[in-house]
């Protein structure tokens, strides 16, 4: 009975420390995009208003 225990917490880290790990690396690379994306959007935008005062 504790083997069968055993097996099955190794069993679930094995499964699901990988799938943390994905989810994690895809969700920083998301944010980044993001980010950048953020980034161009403000800068796109203090153009326009740096032509609107002119």
């Amino acid at each position: 009975m504790v083997i069968m225990t055993i097996l099955k917490v190794i069993f679930t880290l094995l499964l699901c420390v990988p799938l943390a790990y994905l989810i994690i690396y895809f969700l920083a690379g998301l944010m980044d995009e993001v980010i950048k994306q953020n980034r161009v959007q403000q800068h796109e935008a203090k153009r326009r208003s740096r032509r609107q005062r002119r």
